[in-house]
């Protein structure tokens, strides 16, 4: 299944986060594909460093719900600590699991797409770069659409490659 992760994260050690999660994933993924880098200021949580996001896409042969416990183990072994204080706040690694193919799906664990990503530019620039006519799966509404009606959110392109 055709799958998009989203990574984010902005504290110094995040940049090394993301090329061990990139060295990583193109063994454990096919047909890897990464964004370009971008660089973005903070959307909910404001007094923090702006943070850095990139959206990484591959062919994953497991359940939906494997591939969360491999992220979310992915963001532990990287030093995030989870502040339930400040949720929005400071973390080295954020992996979100954005697109499971065309599965929509509600659970407690779980919802596909993700909940949020219509809402955040910081996701939907990066993926539009690798897919470009994708839709939502439960609507079949334009991402793009979504994008266009979005505020400017200060996402700005860093890095081409990384």
């Amino acid at each position: 299944m055709r799958v998009a992760v989203g990574l984010g994260g902005n504290t110094p050690q995040t940049r090394d986060a993301f090329k061990q999660v990139r060295q990583s994933w193109e063994n454990q993924l096919d047909k890897v594909q990464f964004s370009s880098l971008y660089s973005t200021k903070p959307q909910d949580d404001l007094e923090q460093a702006d943070f850095w996001n990139a959206v990484m896409l591959g062919d994953w042969s497991g359940t939906p719900l494997e591939l969360l416990e491999i992220l979310l183990t992915w963001e532990l072994q990287s030093g995030r600590i989870r502040n339930p204080l400040r949720p929005k706040g400071p973390r080295i690694l954020d992996l979100d699991l954005l697109l499971f193919g065309p599965l929509v799906l509600t659970s407690e664990r779980l919802t596909l797409p993700h909940p949020r990503m219509s809402q955040r530019a910081f996701v939907l620039i990066p993926l539009l770069e690798l897919l470009p006519d994708s839709l939502d799966p439960r609507n079949e509404s334009s991402w793009s659409l979504a994008l266009t009606a979005l505020g400017d959110q200060g996402v700005v392109m860093a890095e081409k490659t990384w």
